[in-house]
């Protein structure tokens, strides 16, 4: 069977200089298939630390602290909330810190 795949040509340029480009193929008919980029991972510029009940990131753009707790979950509930906040609070003030050292020099 033939198969005809559509790739925008920026890309193919890219792929002739010997860049590796991530992606996924899509069946648009039978006979035809579009390549589609995947979305850039700036995980790599990212530091995180995994906490109880979510977790807590930082990067140059953004900080982010996310906690999710099921109801059915026997705790208490604010004891959780303090501690995964404070946790991941501590962790964001340090990373801060860490980027503003590295800015300074100190």
């Amino acid at each position: 069977m033939l198969y005809f795949i559509e790739i925008p040509d920026n890309l193919m340029e890219k792929m002739e200089s010997g860049l590796r480009i991530r992606g996924s193929i899509g069946m648009v008919n039978k006979d035809r298939l579009d390549f589609h980029v995947y979305a850039p991972d700036n995980r790599a510029n990212s530091r995180f630390i995994r906490l109880r009940h979510g977790r807590a990131s930082v990067n140059k753009e953004r900080v982010r602290l996310s906690i999710s707790i099921d109801r059915n979950e026997r705790i208490s509930l604010p004891t959780a909330l303090y501690a995964d906040t404070g946790e991941g609070i501590n962790f964001i003030v340090a990373q801060a810190n860490l980027a503003d050292d590295e800015t300074t020099g100190k």
